[in-house]
């Protein structure tokens, strides 16, 4: 689910059952239309595919003519 987050910025949503190359391939895409993104999840599993879907769309973004890279910062959050 695609959504607009903080700031006006795509948010991206991930879950433990995200498929890792369709996440990959969504951050890769915004970062090069908006170039930012941020994704939000929950939990120990959606972190793991958020952070391996973030190394998959470093490398699709590494022969760009732009030269983008990938920078995390994480930020938590108490839900109710």
């Amino acid at each position: 689910m695609i959504e607009r987050g903080f700031s006006n910025m795509t948010t991206l949503k991930a879950s433990g059952n995200t498929q890792i190359q369709k996440l990959a391939g969504a951050i890769a895409g915004n970062i090069r239309q908006e170039g930012e993104v941020q994704i939000s999840l929950v939990g120990a599993s959606a972190l793991n595919q958020a952070l391996k879907a973030c190394i998959v769309a470093r490398r699709f973004l590494k022969d760009d003519e732009q030269k983008w890279d990938i920078v995390l910062q994480p930020e938590f959050m108490m839900q109710n």
